[in-house]
C-alpha cells in the first residue's frame, strides 16, 4: 500500500495504490489525520519548517539555468504561477501560528473529485472506500466553483506580426558558468487537431534540432525541441525550443532563430520535405499513440491528468489515433498549412538567463558580436515589476471551474 499527499495550485492531491481490500483502512486514517490536524507541535514545525527552508533555497539558488528559464516564462503566462524566490520570501516570513488550524482552513470550504481505477472500480466495497473520505467532505460552507488556472495570450509586438517577448534574467547562482534561452512559438489555440500537428512538428524537427545545435554547432550540451500544450481545456499549443549553452545566451538566441526560421521553411516546401518523408514521421507518430501503458500508473497517469485539467475527456488519446489514422495527403496538406500560417507566423516569448561565462564575455568584451543585445524583440522585461505590467495586459484563458451538482 502506498499513498501521497502534495500541493497543487487548486489545493491538494491524495494518492493511495495498492490491494483494494485495504483501501477504505488507509483512506480512512489519511483522512482523519487530515481532519484533526488542528496543531502543530514545535518539534513537527521544527523537522518540516527547516526541510522545506533548505530545500526552497536550494530551488532558489541552484535551479538549473533552462528550469530557471522556464519558471520565468511560466511566471509571465500563468496567473498561478510563482517564481523559486518569491516562494522562499513567503515561507520565510511563516511562523508556527500560521498553522494553527490549518485543517478548517483547507478543509472548512472544499470540492473533491475522486477517481478510481483497477479492481476498485468493480469492488463491492466501492461504497466504504468513497465512505472513508467522508471526513474530509464534511464542509462547514459549500464551494460555488473550483479554483481557476488560467494561461495568457503572447502579444504582438506593438501590433505586428514582428518581433518577440523578452524576458533577461542573470541566473541565481553565480558559480553556474552555463546560461540558457527558451523559446516558446504560442501557434494555436489548443484543439486536437492543432495539438497533434505540433507533436507532428516536434517529430520531424526534434533530431534536427540537436543535430545542428548540439552536434554541429556545439551550443551545448542541452539542447531540445519540443511539442508544448497549456492543459487548460482550452488553452495554447505550439514548440518550444530549449538550450542551456555558456554561449552568451543573445548569441544563442540568434542561432535558434536562424536555424529555426530554415528548419519550419523546409516543412513547407514540398521538395525540401517530400509527402513521403513527412509520411514516416507521421507514422511513428502514430505508433507511439498507439502504444498501450506498461504500467497501471502509466494509465492512471493518464486518466488522471484529464481529471486535474478539469477537461474530463478520457477518449482524447482516442480522438487523436483516430485524427492521425484519416487520409494521409490530407493531414499532410493540413500539416503544412499549420507550419506556414500558425508556427511560421506564431507568437513568441523568449526567457535568456545568463551565467557567469556569459558575465565574462561581457565584461572581456573586446569588439565581439557575441554578447551584442539581441535586437528582434518588441516587448523586453527584465524584473518581476515589469512582468506584473505584462501581465496586466494580456488576455487570459481559463480552465473550466464549474461544479456538476
Amino acid at each position: 500500500m502506498h499513498y501521497g499527499l502534495a500541493p497543487s495550485s487548486r489545493g491538494m492531491n491524495l494518492q493511495v495504490s495498492g490491494y483494494q481490500d485495504k483501501f477504505p483502512v488507509l483512506l480512512r486514517n489519511v483522512a482523519n489525520k487530515m481532519v484533526e490536524m488542528t496543531k502543530i507541535s514545535e518539534h513537527t514545525w521544527n523537522l518540516v519548517h527547516s526541510t522545506m527552508l533548505r530545500n526552497l533555497s536550494n530551488l532558489a539558488t541552484t535551479k538549473q539555468p533552462y528550469q530557471q528559464a522556464m519558471e520565468w516564462e511560466q511566471r509571465a503566462l500563468s496567473q498561478s504561477a510563482m517564481t523559486s524566490e518569491e516562494r522562499l520570501k513567503v515561507f520565510q516570513g511563516m511562523v508556527r501560528d500560521d498553522m494553527q488550524g490549518v485543517s478548517q482552513n483547507m478543509l472548512g470550504a472544499c470540492y473533491a473529485e475522486v477517481f478510481l481505477q483497477g479492481n476498485v472500480a468493480e469492488d463491492s466495497n466501492l461504497g466504504g472506500i468513497l465512505g472513508a473520505i467522508l471526513p474530509i467532505l464534511t464542509a462547514t460552507s459549500l464551494v460555488k466553483q473550483v479554483p481557476p488556472t488560467s494561461v495568457g495570450r503572447i502579444p504582438w509586438p506593438g501590433g505586428n506580426q514582428d518581433g518577440c517577448v523578452l524576458i533577461r534574467r542573470k541566473g541565481t547562482n553565480p558559480k553556474e558558468q552555463n546560461g540558457a534561452v527558451v523559446l516558446t512559438l504560442q501557434a494555436a489555440d489548443e484543439s486536437i487537431e492543432s495539438v497533434t500537428l505540433s507533436e507532428l512538428s516536434a517529430q520531424v524537427l526534434s533530431q534536427r534540432c540537436f543535430d545542428e545545435l548540439r552536434t554541429k554547432q556545439q551550443l551545448g550540451y542541452i539542447v531540445a525541441l519540443q511539442a508544448y500544450c497549456d492543459h487548460v481545456g482550452g488553452g495554447f499549443c505550439g514548440i518550444k525550443v530549449i538550450v542551456q549553452s555558456e554561449k552568451h545566451p543573445a548569441e544563442v538566441h540568434r542561432r535558434i532563430d536562424a536555424w529555426l526560421s530554415e528548419a519550419l521553411a523546409t516543412l513547407v516546401d514540398e521538395d525540401a520535405s517530400t509527402d513521403a518523408q513527412l509520411a514516416e514521421y507521421l507514422q511513428a507518430l502514430l505508433t507511439l499513440k498507439r502504444e498501450k501503458p506498461k504500467k497501471l500508473s502509466e494509465e492512471f497517469s493518464r486518466n488522471w491528468n484529464q481529471v486535474s485539467q478539469r477537461t474530463f475527456d478520457f477518449a482524447r488519446r482516442d480522438k487523436v489515433i483516430a485524427y492521425l489514422e484519416g487520409p494521409q495527403c490530407e493531414i499532410l496538406s493540413e500539416f503544412r498549412k499549420f507550419v506556414k500560417e500558425r508556427l511560421l507566423l506564431a507568437a513568441r516569448m523568449a526567457v535568456e538567463i545568463s551565467g557567469a561565462a556569459a558575465d565574462a564575455i561581457e565584461i572581456g568584451n573586446c569588439g565581439s558580436d557575441e554578447a551584442a543585445p539581441y535586437a528582434n524583440a518588441g516587448i523586453i522585461m527584465e524584473n518581476l515589476e515589469t512582468v506584473e505590467a505584462f501581465r496586466q495586459k494580456l488576455e487570459w484563458k481559463v480552465s473550466n471551474t464549474s461544479i456538476v451538482t
